[in-house]
């Protein structure tokens, strides 16, 4: 009984041994917000570590969040992504090739799903609707294909794969029986 005992206290004396010398690997890192904003949200990360999200003032009597490719570093090098005309948009994912898909408004107040040019240079890529009034990227995978929501012209939600040239060439993934369907929206 001794022997058992013994042996079962080195083992824990190892264990707590382990347990102690066990280190973190993580840094906790201020993406800031873009210039004139004064919150953020990440959204999502890719394997290459860039991050996208919003940035926004919750203060503003309007809505006007703005996409944001946030400088991993935390240096502030954040960039605009811009919108489609309108005043707000939202970057919700980012693929291994650095294309990022969400959505934003258009000059008449709509929010469309929105291909998004990562320099923030302005050629954002309008993914259009199912012929309804507004639609949402959710998500891009490496080969590019866009997923997500958008409303058809009986004003029902369906899930999508958009065409990424922005030439309507949208597909309505149906429904299981039901007038409605959908994706999961990052914002």
């Amino acid at each position: 009984m001794k022997k058992t005992m013994r042996r079962g206290f080195a083992a824990a004396g190892i264990l707590f041994a382990m347990v102690g010398s066990v280190q973190a690997y993580w840094q906790v890192i201020d993406l800031g917000t873009l210039p004139g904003y004064n919150h953020s949200q990440a959204f999502a990360i890719n394997s290459n570590g860039q991050i996208v999200g919003q940035s926004y003032n919750p203060s503003n009597t309007t809505y006007d969040g703005h996409a944001t490719l946030f400088d991993p570093t935390g240096g502030g090098n954040n960039i605009d992504l811009g919108t489609l005309g309108g005043i707000d948009s939202g970057a919700g994912f980012i693929n291994g090739n650095g294309q990022i898909v969400g959505g934003a408004r258009d000059s008449s107040g709509s929010f469309h799903a929105t291909l998004f040019d990562p320099t923030g240079g302005g050629n954002n890529i309008d993914l259009g609707t199912l012929g309804g009034i507004q639609s949402c990227a959710a998500s891009i995978n490496n080969n590019g294909q866009i997923a997500g929501d958008a409303y058809n012209s009986s004003g029902h939600n369906r899930a999508v794969l958009f065409d990424p040239t922005g030439a309507g060439s949208n597909i309505d993934l149906g429904t299981l029986g039901g007038t409605a369907s959908a994706t999961r929206h990052k914002f």
